[in-house]
């Protein structure tokens, strides 16, 4: 993964440390967003743990802080959701353990889809213990997929035993930073772009890293199962697939009433670029980046994986807020075209709630990125936003007129990634002032 304005996104492999600067090259071009320079943008925390809920991971244990939040006090819960399970080992088997189903999609799915009812949530990085105190939230997120081994198989769920369980008892919504091909990619040595060896830097242009070979190991060690076409064919048992299909499965168990949302692969368009070679241990080669037909391919199948094995599943992908979409250039057009492959339910991209309704700040009706506004991106997909955000804080400190007009242009949810001095008190003091997000 990349960076988007000004975000850091080394922190992602658990435990790992933060990464001190913002923004980093990409390996086709690289635009000046918010005072940063960001490539092909992504999304990951910014602190030294990503909010697994303290489940353990290959490199530590993690636990989220929730540094200069306020006291908790009562909040409002999603309209209509029902009360989950509260059960929640840590499962355990394997991604191609039986009874775990990854098929073939038919295409997005059409209607009105909101997990939140019809208020605008607010949410955060689950932290360690209990969530007593956070039911003026409606949603807590953690990272998935980094039980992921080198070999592509799966055999732990670490959220069923700690996220999950965590908000079992409260009114609030679990949400899966699912970054399986991310995680994949680093266990078989390609870090994200921005956090290459030991002290977490942008990677040299001799440094192998997922821009540059995870197309590679999608089509070639992932997809060995799947008929040998050119170009690749993906299939229900490309390793990525499964992996999706398992944790879904073991996900459902333990938690199988009120939604879970799972936002899908930050930067997956990262996927197609040029910079992508025939290898996972030198930059340079033959280019063989995923076309976006074959990128929505894989949505698709991770989509249905997902939905198929988690009936009650809420999928988002990802908008990554540095494309551009000018004439000459309709990337954004035509990644959203391709995704029309799968039975996604809402988009999610990291943006600023400050800027008259641009993702990203700085950004004018002539920028490259004009078309990287809330309202066109809900136009263009047919469906309703969720926005994560980092420091500074754009959206809580924001008059209820400026979510308002959000909301007006298909924004619904907002995840503070750095939770922000006086977070509680102004979303308690926004929330009976919003207008409703339903159509």
């Amino acid at each position: 993964m990349r960076t988007r304005y000004g975000v850091c996104l080394a922190s992602m492999v658990c435990g790992l440390i933060a990464c001190g600067g913002h923004g980093i090259g990409a390996g086709t071009g690289s635009e000046t967003t918010n005072g940063s320079t960001s490539g092909e943008g992504a999304q990951g925390a910014t602190s030294s743990s990503h909010g697994s809920s303290g489940s353990s991971s290959a490199s530590g244990t993690e636990t989220s802080s929730r540094a200069n939040s306020s006291a908790g006090s009562s909040g409002s819960s999603a309209a209509g959701s029902s009360a989950g399970s509260n059960s929640g080992t840590s499962s355990s088997g394997s991604s191609s353990a039986a009874g775990s189903s990854a098929g073939s999609s038919s295409g997005s799915s059409s209607g009105y889809v909101n997990p939140f009812g019809c208020n605008f949530a607010w949410g955060e990085p689950a932290p360690s213990g209990s969530l007593a105190s956070d039911t003026w939230l409606q949603f807590m997120t953690a990272w998935a997929g980094y039980e992921i081994t080198a070999a592509g198989t799966i055999d732990q769920c670490d959220n069923c035993g700690g996220l999950l369980k965590q908000v079992a008892s409260t009114n609030l919504i679990p949400a899966y930073y699912a970054y399986f091909i991310g995680y994949y990619g680093h266990v078989n040595g390609l870090p994200d772009q921005n956090c290459c060896g030991t002290t977490c830097v942008t990677c040299t242009a001799s440094e192998p890293n997922l821009t540059t070979g995870m197309a590679y190991l999608l089509t070639g060690a992932a997809n060995a199962a799947c008929p040998q076409t050119t170009p690749a064919t993906f299939c229900a048992d490309n390793l990525i697939v499964k992996a999706y299909a398992w944790y879904a499965q073991q996900s459902y168990k333990v938690w199988s009433t009120k939604p879970l949302i799972w936002l899908l692969e930050g930067d997956f368009i990262q996927y197609t670029d040029a910079s992508q070679v025939n290898s996972t241990t030198s930059t340079t080669g033959t280019s063989v980046p995923l076309s976006l037909t074959q990128l929505g391919q894989l949505a698709a199948l991770i989509t249905t994986a997902i939905k198929s094995n988690m009936p009650n599943a809420i999928v988002a992908i990802d908008n990554s807020n540095w494309i551009s979409n000018t004439s000459k250039n309709p990337m954004m057009t035509n990644y959203w075209n391709a995704m029309a492959q799968a039975d996604y339910d809402m988009v999610w991209t990291t943006g600023v709630g400050d800027a008259n309704g641009y993702l990203l700040a700085g950004t004018s009706a002539t920028s490259s990125t004009a078309d990287q506004n809330y309202s066109f991106l809900s136009g263009l997909t047919g469906k309703k936003i969720y926005v994560d955000q980092w420091s500074p804080d754009t959206w809580s400190n924001q008059t209820a007129a400026t979510i308002n007009a959000l909301i007006a242009d298909g924004v619904v949810a907002l995840n503070s990634n750095d939770v922000p001095t006086g977070y509680q008190t102004n979303v308690t003091a926004l929330e009976p002032q919003l207008n409703s997000t339903c159509p």
